[in-house]
């Protein structure tokens, strides 16, 4: 007659969520805590490490009280308490000892990993001030720190590698430095506002000078030209605007376009 069944529960002692239940194939009682040790070791040696020196125990009551088995009285304790029936081990997944030797060994490839992380990050950095510094020298009056940093760090990490052209990245697109904006002439900005300022006007809409002199200038343009060449108009002011916040046009000379175009919005009505 078959006096007992057993079912093991199978922890990982780091990782309690981790824990599998099995079924013992063996139906009698252990005689010493090293054949239940031997016999479990037979049974699940996919996840019972091959040694002797495990944890082990039995769940007790309906709390399902959790019982360590470390002698032979733990051992005969459990059949007092069970004579006959089912019986709930349990067993750890992995030793003590060895859980210690893994974590031990885990533990310095992470503080060397960390430490050449830290090294690689301190060269990097060096690499960085380098280019930096050469940078600032080259351009301090042109980009700001902050774009210089971004700039030193893009070759330093080799995404970038002229010194004398900043990287093509949204950070620097459109930015004209104020001074390559005062390298362009004089000339050529007011020339630039004029072509523009012509563009909108050309097809002979616009009134004569005498016209305007006699006050007899009439518009034969339509109401929907008139509007199109209002906005045009408008955004030559904000275009001279920018010439003269840039400090391109002189305050006498922004004034002066700035009337002309004013005068043309006037005679549109």
């Amino acid at each position: 007659m078959n006096l007992h069944t057993y079912k093991v529960k199978i922890i990982n002692p780091r990782k309690k969520s981790d824990a599998v239940m099995r079924q013992l194939r063996f139906n009698s009682r252990f005689e010493s805590l090293l054949a239940l040790r031997v016999k479990l070791i037979e049974e699940f040696q996919d996840c019972v490490p091959n040694t002797v020196v495990f944890n082990v125990g039995y769940f007790e009551g309906q709390q399902h009280s959790k019982i360590s088995i470390v002698n032979g009285e733990d051992l005969n304790a459990m059949y007092s308490r069970y004579p006959k029936g089912e019986i709930t081990l349990w067993c750890d997944s992995s030793s003590p000892a060895v859980g210690q030797e893994a974590s031990s060994e885990h533990g310095k490839r992470k503080r060397e990993d960390v430490a050449a992380s830290t090294s690689r990050r301190q060269e990097k950095e060096e690499e960085v001030d380098a280019a930096f510094k050469e940078l600032k020298e080259k351009h301090a009056d042109v980009f700001d720190v902050p774009k210089l940093r971004l700039w030193a760090r893009m070759i330093a990490s080799n995404l970038h590698d002229d010194y004398e052209t900043p990287p093509n990245v949204p950070a620097f697109q459109g930015n004209v430095s104020k001074k390559c904006r005062q390298q362009s002439s004089l000339s050529d900005a007011v020339s630039g506002a004029a072509v523009a300022f012509a563009n909108a006007l050309k097809g002979g809409n616009s009134v004569t000078t005498t016209e305007k002199a006699s006050g007899t200038g009439t518009h034969s343009i339509s109401s929907s030209k008139a509007i199109d060449l209002r906005m045009k108009n408008f955004e030559q002011l904000r275009y001279l605007q920018q010439l003269f916040d840039d400090n391109i046009l002189s305050e006498n000379e922004y004034s002066k376009q700035k009337q002309n175009i004013l005068s043309t919005l006037k005679n549109l009505r």
